[in-house]
């Protein structure tokens, strides 16, 4: 197992527990469904890599 596999099970427990339904309302949805686009090789990294990703945003929106 890899740390996607990981971290995909540790969503399912997540939303398992908090009744969370798979559907665009689960805080992790997004981030499940972006997550096979990302070529990070550990989690820490995959975070790093979210975490530019919605600076970025923030910074275009204000531009606009």
């Amino acid at each position: 197992m890899d740390w996607k596999d990981n971290f995909i099970k540790f969503v399912n427990k997540l939303s398992k527990k908090k009744g969370w339904k798979c559907d665009d309302m689960n805080p992790y949805f997004y981030q499940i469904n972006l997550l096979h686009l990302s070529n990070a090789k550990t989690l820490r990294e995959y975070k790093q890599q979210q975490k530019k990703a919605r600076q970025n945003e923030n910074r275009i929106s204000y531009t606009i």
